[in-house]
């Protein structure tokens, strides 16, 4: 994988020359992370210049989706039925598939958007929980334009709640590593203040906070760990407070055809100078 340079497939199908292309266009297009996917391709089609165009900022090109499930092995959902699914919405002008040890998979397509001309591509990461994929990006230091993370971002991360899992609500401590743009967002500054009154909220954030650290080891976690209770709300909301943020649909409600949410979800982007 290009930039990814510890994974070692150890079988792919495809033809040569859309690899060789997806690797070029890997290194140089802007790319935008979306944790525990699922089966959810409303990033691809929300994040385009259509949508995105008035906010001034880069419209991704590479869409990096991963998921702890491996749903596109034959005794789950099966490939097909996922490329079907995103026949409904795109133009798919290609396809590879890269095979690792451990039930893991990557499912490259390169398609056409119905809202431009140019294309773009979409990388799948099955069987990669969200931490194993932040762990790679940051160790080779891939650069991320985007996180769009609509869903359980403040307490269990994505829907999650598996050994180590880091919430969302904790990725501007890796904002700066992933050299991140923007980020759409299921919760604001505002929402982690009503968190903090809910029972055993603290618990849970010194458990993500250690699970962070195990991510990316950092003075700044050490020290918010130390700190009382009290101290460490305040901290936390300080931290998220400093970013430019407005509703990231003008009509305050975005359509996420999605399992796991439902018409009231409200969506936040967020702006990060770094």
């Amino acid at each position: 994988m290009p930039g990814l340079h510890s994974l070692r497939p150890i079988s792919y199908e495809g033809k040569a020359n859309l690899l060789a292309e997806f690797n070029r266009d890997f290194e140089i297009y802007d790319k935008l992370l979306y944790p525990s996917a699922g089966f959810d391709v409303n990033d691809v089609y929300y994040v385009n210049e259509r949508h995105i165009k008035d906010f001034n900022v880069p419209v991704p090109r590479v869409f990096i989706h991963c998921d702890a499930a491996n749903y596109l092995t034959d005794d789950a959902y099966g490939i097909e039925f996922f490329d079907n699914k995103l026949k409904m919405v795109l133009s798919i002008e290609g396809r590879l598939r890269l095979h690792y040890n451990d039930q893991k998979q990557i499912v490259i397509y390169k398609y056409q958007h119905p809202f431009n001309s140019q294309y773009s591509w979409l990388i799948v990461f099955c069987a990669f929980k969200n931490e194993e994929m932040l762990k790679l990006l940051l160790e080779d230091k891939v650069e991320i334009t985007a996180l769009y993370t609509i869903c359980d971002g403040i307490s269990y991360g994505m829907f999650g709640g598996y050994e180590n899992s880091v919430p969302t609500v904790l990725y501007p401590f890796l904002y700066a590593d992933l050299k991140l743009k923007y980020h759409i967002s299921d919760f604001d500054a505002n929402q982690i203040k009503v968190w903090f009154d809910k029972k055993d909220a603290y618990r849970y954030t010194r458990e993500n906070m250690q699970n962070l650290y195990l991510l990316k080891p950092t003075h700044e976690v050490i020290d918010l760990l130390e700190m009382s209770d009290e101290e460490l709300s305040k901290a936390l909301i300080e931290k998220l407070s400093i970013y430019k943020e407005i509703p990231a649909n003008t009509n305050e409600k975005l359509c996420i055809f999605d399992f796991r949410l439902s018409n009231w979800t409200y969506f936040t982007l967020r702006f990060i100078n770094n």
